[in-house]
């Protein structure tokens, strides 16, 4: 799901360190962005190539790149309904099983402008950053805006 991002931070550090993409959701709020693993002493490349990766991304929206999200989405949601442990989850918790083909449906209607839409108020939300172990080579917040 977070192929650039792995792919930059792998590049930046030859393979030791990596990256995933970040996504919660809260009735009122939300935290999207990405995070970091690796050595202390290869972080300060790792998150510089994230970050790059992470703004080129919002300032660049492509249909293709929606098409390919939606479609992982929907894969991943039928993957998930095909786990019976996942279908009693869904009836203990909300008296009924997933409706694939209404989730289907609203994913499709997700435009590449709504997209870009939400990536702008990403881009315009104040950024935070969090550290742990060996944190002496890792930029902060400041040196990444």
């Amino acid at each position: 799901g977070s192929h650039k991002l792995s792919s930059a931070v792998c590049q930046a550090t030859d393979r030791k360190c990596s990256a995933t993409g970040i996504n919660i959701n809260y009735s009122d709020s939300g935290l999207f962005g990405y995070a970091v693993r690796g050595t202390g002493y290869e972080m300060r490349a790792a998150v510089e190539a994230a970050n790059k990766v992470f703004k080129e991304t919002l300032s660049d929206i492509k249909s293709s790149d929606v098409e390919a999200a939606k479609n992982k989405l929907k894969s991943a949601y039928g993957y998930y309904a095909e786990n019976d442990a996942n279908l009693m989850y869904e009836i203990g918790t909300k008296g009924r099983a997933l409706d694939l083909n209404a989730l289907f449906q609203s994913i499709d209607q997700i435009s590449q402008q709504d997209v870009a839409k939400f990536a702008d108020k990403v881009k315009a939300s104040p950024s935070t950053a969090s550290s742990a172990g060996n944190i002496m080579n890792t930029p902060v917040l400041q040196e990444l805006e």
